[in-house]
């Protein structure tokens, strides 16, 4: 995602209404190949050999960029209500690796911590 769009984001609404995407399927990637790693690794001879796990481990892999995608669109990216925004995005550089840091508002939900 490149800093021009996320600066544009920031000064207009999100695509969907009540929608806030930052990362997709990382979570989702680690816990199919963790999971997938795991259950091939018990089973018995000849299913539990280092090829299965790595062919188990890839294909967890390959299933996790749709599943993640649809994860993050129902379930990680909704708001708690419809007057979140984002206020500022700032890019840094963490190690090396570009980053960004997303400031946001939520009126409705200020009486929650006071």
């Amino acid at each position: 995602m490149k800093v021009e769009n996320l600066r544009r984001a920031a000064g207009s609404s999100s695509p969907q209404p009540g929608m806030i995407t930052i990362k997709p399927g990382l979570a989702v990637t680690a816990m199919l190949t963790g999971l997938s790693a795991m259950t091939v690794a018990r089973l018995r001879r000849p299913f539990g050999t280092a090829n299965n796990v790595i062919l188990a481990t890839t294909a967890a892999m390959i299933l996790s960029r749709p599943l993640g995608l649809s994860v993050q669109r129902h379930v990680t990216t909704q708001t708690p209500n419809a007057s979140m925004k984002i206020i500022e995005v700032k890019p840094f550089s963490f190690f090396g690796t570009p980053a960004h840091f997303v400031s946001t508002d939520n009126p409705e939900a200020s009486t929650l911590f006071s």
